[in-house]
C-alpha cells in the first residue's frame, strides 16, 4: 500500500536571526538553482492549501518593549496547556490584576501621582491618564526587575492593602510562579523568591455536644430539617467539599453497596478514601457509612 502524499504551502515563522542563519546554511546552493526552486513554488502556491507554524510569540519577547498584558496571555495559555482547572486559571488572573495595580503603585513618583491613576474612567484614556489597572498592564516586562521588587510588593500588600500574612503568601505564590515562568524563558534576570510559611489560624470547630445535637434525627416528614440532617451526616462521614457534594447526582449513589461515586473534585486528584478502588476516569469511589 502506497504512503499518502500531502502537498501544501507551509509558512514557518522565524526570527531575523534564524532567517539569517538559514540563508547562510544554504550558501552552497547557487543563485540560479535557488531562483528556479522559488519559481516552481510560486507556480504551485495558488492551488495548494496553506498552513502556518506560529512560533514567534515567545521568541520575540523584549523586556524593554513587551507589555505585561502580553505576558499574562502567554502565561494563561501555558496554564491551560497544563490542563489546570478553571479555578486555578481564575486564581492566576486575579494574581495578575494584583500585580498590575502594584506595578502602577511602584512606578508612581509620588502618592499624589498614584492617586491620579485611581478611579479613572476608561474615557480618560484619550487624555493619557489611566486607571492603576490599565496603567500596570502596559508597563514593560523590565519593571519586574526593579530593585527590591519583592520587598516593595511585600510592604504594599501588608501596609497599603492591609492584608494578613496568609493573604500575602497566597498572592506571592502566584507571583512567584509568574516570575519563574519569565525567568525560565530567559526574559528577565533570574533570582530566588522566598515565601515565609505561616501557620494557618486555628479555626473554631463544633464541640462534641454540639455535634450530638446536630445528629439528632428529625422526623422524615419535615423535609427541610431532614435534608439538612442528611447533608450534615454526609459531611461528617466523607469530608467532601461543598462543590463535590453540590454536583452529586442520583446516579452517583449506590445504596445497595453503600458506595458513592464522587466525580467533581477541586484539584482532580484522587480523594482520600477507604477502599481506594478506582471507578472510572476522573471518578473515584468512597465507602459511605451512612444509613439514612
Amino acid at each position: 500500500m502506497k504512503e499518502p502524499i500531502f502537498n501544501a504551502s507551509l509558512t514557518i515563522e522565524a526570527t531575523p536571526e534564524e532567517a539569517e542563519a538559514l540563508n547562510k546554511s544554504n550558501s552552497t546552493v547557487d543563485e540560479e538553482t535557488r531562483q528556479t526552486f522559488r519559481h516552481a513554488l510560486e507556480m504551485q502556491e495558488a492551488s495548494l492549501p496553506k498552513g502556518r507554524i506560529a512560533r514567534l510569540k515567545s521568541k520575540q519577547v523584549n523586556k524593554f518593549t513587551t507589555p505585561l498584558w502580553q505576558i499574562e496571555d502567554m502565561f494563561i495559555s501555558y496554564q491551560r496547556g497544563k490542563n489546570n482547572t478553571e479555578a486555578t486559571i481564575k486564581y492566576y488572573q486575579k494574581v495578575f490584576r494584583n500585580l498590575y495595580r502594584f506595578v502602577a503603585y511602584l512606578v508612581s513618583e509620588s502618592p499624589a501621582d498614584y492617586a491620579k491613576m485611581l478611579n479613572t474612567s476608561k474615557e480618560a484614556l484619550t487624555e493619557h491618564t489611566l486607571s492603576d489597572l490599565e496603567f500596570g498592564k502596559i508597563m514593560p516586562l523590565v519593571v519586574l526587575e526593579t530593585d527590591d521588587f519583592e520587598a516593595e510588593y511585600h510592604d504594599y500588600i501588608l501596609d497599603y492593602l492591609e492584608c494578613n500574612e496568609q493573604t500575602l503568601n497566597n498572592i506571592f505564590r502566584g507571583w512567584r510562579a509568574i516570575a519563574y515562568f519569565c525567568m525560565d524563558k530567559g526574559w528577565i534576570d533570574t533570582r530566588n523568591i522566598y515565601i515565609r510559611e505561616v501557620a494557618p489560624a486555628i479555626k473554631e470547630v463544633y464541640t462534641d455536644s454540639e455535634i450530638e445535637k446536630l445528629l439528632v434525627k428529625p422526623r422524615p416528614e419535615d423535609f427541610i430539617e431532614y435534608r439538612n440532617w442528611v447533608i450534615i451526616n454526609y459531611f461528617l462521614a466523607t469530608g467532601n467539599r461543598i462543590s463535590s457534594v453540590a454536583n452529586l447526582k442520583i446516579s452517583d449513589l449506590d445504596f445497595d453497596e453503600g458506595i458513592i461515586t464522587v466525580n467533581v473534585q477541586k484539584n482532580r486528584d484522587p480523594l482520600p478514601h477507604c477502599n481506594g478502588r478506582k471507578a472510572k476516569a476522573d471518578s473515584y469511589r468512597i465507602h459511605s457509612p451512612l444509613s439514612l
